[in-house]
Formats: C-alpha cells, structure tokens, sequence
C-alpha cells in the first residue's frame, strides 16, 4: 500500500481515537520490528509471537533475522524482528540489512507496516531513528517499552500530545504482563487498511537546502532522505553514482561542503527531539531512587566490578557441575545401561546389535548426556543478558581490550561467541569498522563455546579430582573457569598481535547503551533454553547420529578372516566349558581382546596409526588422534568418537565412558593412555584448535573469501600444537616420573 501524499507535520491537532476498521475478511501483512539495541524490541516481539517464529538469513545475504506470525480475528500479522540499529543511515552490515527492507532494496518489497520500539526512559535519543522511519514513508506506530519501570521512577508520558507531535499512533505496552498488545493489534489493522497520510520532515533545514533536495529528488529517483544523507556525505549502498554526483552539484550550487550538511542534520534532528521530550515527558515529583545508578556504582567500579564479574563466573561455571550432576545420571543411565539391555535382549549378537549399542547409543548417547550442562551454562548466560548485567560485563572487559587493540563494540560478538563461534563470527556485522571486524571474527573462535564444554566436562569428570580449593569453590570448577579465561586471555593477546601487525589500526572507542537492571523474565528464559536444548537435540540426531554410524564402520570393518575364524573357535571352546564364574570372566577378556584386535586392523586403527607419530609428543595415542579428526565436525563428536571407541565389542559391559578412559593400558607397555596430564595437555589442544568446519563455513560466508579462514585454520591448529606441546613438557618437568 503507498502513501496518499504528504502532509505538513502534525503540531497540536490529537491523533483520533484508535478504532477497528471494518474487515470483510482475514487479510495477511508483513510488520517489521525495529528499535535501538536494549529498546525491550526482542521481548515484544516474544510477547507477540511465543513458540511461532524462527530464525532464518534474509534472502540473499548472510544477516540473521527472526521471523514469527501474529494471529488475530481480522488478521495475521507476519513479524519480522529486525536487527538493532541507532540510525538508517548505516555504519555496519546490521544497520545497512534494516534500513534495505524498510525501503524495499534488492528486490523485496518494504514492510506494509512498521514497529517503532521506544524506551520510554531514553525518549530523547531512541527519537533519531523514530523521524527516519517516519520519513521512509510507510504505516508507522510507535510503541512505548519499559513503562512499568518509568513509573517506578515518577515519570510518565503523554500519549497523546507525543502522538500529535509525531503524527502517527503511539502505544504503551508491558510486553511481559500482554499490557497494550490487542491495542497495538487494532493500531495495525486501522493504518494497513486506511490510505497512509505522511507527515513532513520532522525537523528544519535551512530553506535554500530543503528546497534543494525537493527539487532534485525526483529526478535522482530516490527519496529526499536517501539523497539528503547523500548530499552529507554519508556513502550508504543506496547512494549510487547518480545520486553522488547529484549530490555533489547541490552542495556547489548551495557553496557548503559535507560536514556543513551533517551539521545541519544533526543540529535539527537532535533540536526536534529535545523540544518533543521536554514537552511530553512528566515528573510527578516523588523522590525517586535511582535503582540502576546505586548499583552500577558498585558493579561497574574499576576493582569491585572485576572482583565480582569474576565471582559470578566462577560461581557459574561451578554449578555447571554440581547442579547438572543427578540429571546427567538419569540419562546416562538410560542411554548407557537401559536401552543397551533393552537392544542386548531383544537382538541376537551381529552387526545390527553392534551398529545400535557400539554405534548410535554409544556415540550420540554420550553426548546427549551433557545437554543439563549445556542448559545450566545458557540459563545463566540468559539471566545475565536480560538483567542487563551482560552489558556491564562488555563494558568492565573493555577496558582490558581496548588496551590490546579491540575496539569496545566487538566485545558483544566475543560474549555470543561463549555460546558459539557461529553466532558470535555473524554478530560482528554490528563492528562498524572493517579491520576491527575481522580481527574479531579471527579471535572469536578462540572462546570457550558449549561444544567445547562437551569435552571439557568429560575430561574433567574424569581426571580432576572434586576437591574443595578455597570455600564453595571446588577444583573442577576452578579448572574450567581457568579454560575459559585461558580462551579469552587467548583472544586478547591474539587480537593485540594482529591489530599491530596484518591489521594496524587506530582502535575506536567503546560506545555503549546500557540498558536499566530488570528482572529477568521466566517466559524469556524458557524460550532460550527450550530453543537451545532443540537445537542441541537436532545436532546430536544429526550430525553427531551419522558421524556415529560413520565412525562405528571405520572402527568395524574391514574384518581379518583368519583372526575371526579364530575367535569363533576360542570363543566356541570356552562355551564348552562348564557354566562356571571362570568360564564368564574368560569370555570377557577373549571378547576384550578380539575388540582390541579388531581396532587395530579396522579402517579406523590404520588412520589413527598413520597421523600417531605427529600426535605422540603431545602423549596422544592413535584413538586420540581419530577423536581429533573427527571433531572436525563439531568439536561435541569428539566425545561421541570416544563412545565408538570404547564401546565397540562390548554389548555386555554396562561400565560409563569415563570408567572405560580410565582402565584402558597401553597393550605394550602397560602404562594407562589416560593421565590426569594427557586430558590437561589435550583440554589445551582444543582451548585453540579450530575443529569446526561449520564455523570454518561461516567465516567464508562472512568475508567472501577463502584466504580468512584457511589462515584462521591454520593460525589457530598451529597455537593448538604448540600450546598443548609445551603443557606436556611443563607437566612432565614438575611431575618427573609421574608422568611417564
């Protein structure tokens, strides 16, 4: 639907009454959602959509977006939540996605409304980007955010006279109470079906300006603010060659020169806002405590706030362990011992037996097993975004990044990156400048991500003994607190090396928004978690399903005749001997053996032995070295390989993964493949190693090249060898003999 024309703005006439049109059917519309970062948009858009959305890449380009749909009586609403951004004159990837499909570029057509999402306690600055999109021209409402939170401080808006002021609806809401969602609802039905008046620019330009870009608009083909941000210098992808060199005979014909222009802007935009916030925002008076103030007083200080960052951390990363502990038994028990007894007696011995006991339940089993962990980690990490509290985390870290040559606004996609590289390497689209985002996307992958808790969680439940180190902080907490800070020490010494060498260049300061301290919102966080452990599942019945089918081959097949021919007879000879104890325990080792035997003539045994001589300094055997090769596919598969291994031609053995690690001897010299300083050195190894072709995938997608992340690959398996080198020489020289 386009616009009738445009009107002059509205100053003091009150928007009429919000009303529902007359619908004679159930139409459908496409409404994109946008707001600054922290405006409370994401969790409208939850409140109006719930379980019915999904993330998908916008057509032809790598930016993710959720979409959802909102179902109503007269309508259904197809809601597009669109990335944050301050501005639609674009700085980053993220900015310049929103601002193509809100004027409809590339082909797709623009939105028949739009979601302007405000906070209400930040008016005055979220108003700049409110006046762009009112510009564009399209079906606009407003929506007022954090109004139960105003109130709390004595501040209150009027609604009609900002309404007025705007010239289009404004709505308050209280998206996590469903407060002002049917009025938004009949907002939306009232202007996609009503002809759309325009109002005018709402700020002043000098005359002979305005009168300029009226003039040449529509011979440019654009609109007046697609050529007016031209005229100022600001080179977005919409500024063509056409429009610059129109751009360039205005500003000679007018005698100024870019930053003039931008100056004019800025003034009258910033002039506008201001105005409007002094004459709708109301105090009522009352002494309000500052809530936010008082407590980044304290978390935000420069020695109390990393003290108790640092706290938090480990707090968290210790009950990882602790809390996840009875559930991870629950379902160890049933993918370790119940269903390979349900498989045992209802399958005769044979390859299909040993496919679904050794090969699926043992591979994607023992990855299942740590999806508690995987939930406890993202409920903190939730907890912390929607208090607001990961801002202040960014901001507190920035201060020790900056000094390595990051910029403060690529702390945001390192955070996203504890989760997974892949979100993190996409969230640097919102690092406005080039060298600053890929040096992100280059140490990104070097923090700790949950597939490396998969590892880090069995290694460690294995070989770091649970002992108390200093009050309720135990060692295995400690240990993988130390992991994680080993990957972010890693990132910033990297990222200081890179950013003096093949990426030199001044490091911009950090500009932040930190948003107020709220609760954290149940239905948020049931969202998260649900969506995380779906997504967890899809992958372990995936990816890690058919690598476990795949490595269960490779560690089956191909068979010796002859050693089967005399397993068969051994095992034939036993079972003639009387039902004794004795006749049990000398099947048990014959079938023990045969499976070791198996292993080293399987497909699987020649690679391993092929690639052990380069893994054997780090004290890694040849199973290790197959874990290693396939964690190329996700890192998690590691553990599901481990399965395989110790799984394989033992369908009667109910003994857990980490009981098999720890029993299994070198066959020539005795000595344990599993020390307490293997699963160290090896933790190490993966703390840097880039063993994820996914995040390989996304990185090529990020850069259009090849060239970025086959040196990530390279870098990042070079600093994984020698890191992992050096801890098995460093262990071996303060343990001595121990070791060996």
């Amino acid at each position: 639907m386009e616009p009738v024309s445009a009107q002059t703005r509205h100053t003091g006439k009150a928007v009429p009454a919000i009303v529902p049109p007359v619908i004679s059917e159930r139409r459908s519309y496409t409404v994109a959602l946008v707001g600054n970062p922290n405006s409370g948009k994401t969790t409208l858009f939850n409140a109006l959509t719930g379980l019915r959305q999904k993330v998908a890449n916008y057509p032809g380009v790598t930016i993710e977006t959720k979409t959802g749909h909102w179902q109503r009586d007269r309508a259904i609403f197809h809601l597009i939540d669109l990335p944050g951004c301050y501005s639609l004159v674009p700085r980053s990837p993220d900015e310049a996605i929103a601002a193509d499909l809100l004027l409809g570029k590339d082909a797709q057509p623009p939105p028949d409304a739009i979601i302007c999402v405000v906070d209400v306690n930040n008016l005055a600055r979220h108003l700049y980007l409110v006046g762009q999109i009112i510009e564009i021209g399209r079906p606009v409402i407003v929506v007022l955010t954090m109004v139960d939170d105003a109130r709390r401080r004595g501040r209150s808006i009027d609604i009609e006279k900002l309404a007025a002021h705007l010239g289009v609806p404004v709505i308050e809401v209280i998206a996590t109470a469903g407060i002002g969602l049917d009025q938004i609802a009949i907002a939306l039905e009232r202007i996609v079906e009503e002809p759309w008046i325009v109002p005018a620019r709402a700020y002043t330009l000098p005359p002979a300006l305005e009168h300029a870009i009226s003039e040449y608009a529509p011979q440019a083909g654009a609109t007046a603010m697609q050529l007016l941000a031209c005229v100022a210098g600001q080179h977005t992808p919409a500024c063509t060659a056409k429009l610059k060199q129109i751009a360039g005979q205005i500003r000679d014909k007018l005698g100024v020169d870019e930053e003039t222009v931008r100056r004019f802007i800025i003034e009258g935009r910033y002039t506008w806002q201001r105005e409007i916030a002094r004459a709708v925002v109301r105090h009522d008076g009352r002494a309000v405590v500052d809530r936010t103030r008082r407590l980044d007083a304290v978390l935000l200080h420069p020695a109390f706030g990393l003290a108790i960052l640092v706290a938090i951390l480990s707090f968290m990363f210790q009950a990882v362990f602790t809390w996840a502990a009875v559930p991870m038994d629950a379902i160890g028990y049933v993918t370790g011992t119940w269903l390979p007894s349900l498989t045992t007696h209802l399958l005769a011995p044979g390859p299909l037996r040993s496919l679904i006991n050794d090969g699926v339940l043992a591979g994607v089993g023992s990855v299942v097993v740590f999806l508690p962990q995987i939930l406890i980690l993202f409920f903190f990490l939730t907890i912390l975004e929607d208090s607001g509290y990961m801002s202040r985390a960014a901001f507190i870290l920035d201060r020790i990044m900056f000094t390595v040559g990051l910029s403060g606004r690529s702390f945001i996609p390192l955070l996203s990156s504890f989760a997974c590289a892949i979100p993190g390497i996409m969230a640097t689209r919102t690092v406005p400048h080039p060298r600053d985002r890929l040096t992100t996307m280059l140490v990104a992958p070097l923090m700790t991500c949950s597939a490396r808790l998969v590892v880090y969680t069995l290694l460690i439940a294995a070989f770091v003994p649970d002992q108390p180190v200093w009050g309720p902080f135990r060692l295995q907490g400690v240990t993988l607190f130390s992991l994680y800070t080993l990957g972010i020490v890693a990132a910033a010494v990297t990222a200081a090396l890179f950013r003096r060498t093949i990426l030199r260049g001044p490091t911009p300061p950090l500009l932040l928004e930190l948003p107020a301290y709220r609760k954290p919102r149940l239905r948020t966080l049931a969202l998260t978690l649900l969506e995380r452990a779906r997504l967890f599942l899809t992958t372990a019945g995936t990816i890690i399903f058919a690598a476990s089918i795949v490595l269960w081959a490779l560690f089956s097949y191909p068979r010796d005749s002859a050693h089967e021919k005399t397993f068969v007879a051994a095992r034939q000879t036993i079972l003639q001997q009387p039902d004794t104890p004795g006749r049990a325990t000398a099947l048990a080792a014959l079938e023990q053996q045969t499976a070791a035997e198996r292993l080293q003539h399987s497909a699987a045994g020649y690679i391993g032995r092929a690639i052990e001589p380069v893994l054997r300094p780090l004290g890694f055997d040849w199973k290790i070295g197959i874990g290693i090769l396939g964690s190329l596919a996700a890192r998690e598969v590691f553990v599901s390989t481990m399965g395989v291994v110790y799984g394989v031609g033992s369908d009667n053995d109910d003994q857990s993964l980490i009981g098999r690690l720890k029993a299994d001897h070198n066959p020539k010299t005795g000595a344990p493949v599993w020390t307490p300083l293997v699963a160290i050195t090896l933790m190490v190894f993966y703390a840097f190693a880039l063993q994820c072709v996914s995040t390989i995938a996304v990185m090529r997608r990020e850069t259009n090249s090849w060239k970025w992340p086959a040196f990530a690959f390279a870098y990042m398996g070079v600093l994984a060898y020698g890191a992992a080198l050096l801890t098995r020489h460093i262990g071996q020289y303060l343990l001595g003999p121990l070791t060996k």
